[in-house]
């Protein structure tokens, strides 16, 4: 009888392989879908008008106090060197809206440029 079984070679294991290039490529598109590129900031300032809009008394009085928020920006517009925002602060009976534009100061972040505000009922 004739043996023609090959014997082990010390090999790097493909299943290794493919499991390191999945992970790779599964961080790829979590880092691209989320929007994180190298460069661009993301933009903080929304927590200074939180912050502001919570300080101010006669207006945590008007929307119920503060609950939560929600904050939006136009997609695509961290390329740029302007983005279009809006910011929803939760009240207890009321929502007050931020909407504006901010736009990129050089080694400052994002500076708000226009914002305007409106308190509606939900």
């Amino acid at each position: 009888m004739i043996d023609i079984s090959y014997p082990l070679k010390a090999k790097p294991s493909r299943t290794l392989i493919y499991w390191a290039l999945g992970i790779a490529l599964v961080l790829f598109a979590v880092k691209s879908l989320t929007g994180l590129r190298p460069g661009y900031e993301q933009p903080t300032f929304q927590y200074n008008l939180i912050e502001t809009a919570v300080e101010n008394k006669p207006l945590m009085n008007q929307i119920g106090g503060y609950n939560t928020h929600k904050f939006s920006y136009s997609s695509g517009g961290l390329d740029s060197d302007s983005i279009q925002f809006e910011l929803l602060i939760y009240g207890g009976s009321n929502i007050l809206t931020y909407t504006g534009w901010a736009s990129k100061a050089a080694n400052k972040g994002w500076q708000v440029r226009r914002i305007d505000s409106v308190v509606s009922h939900y």
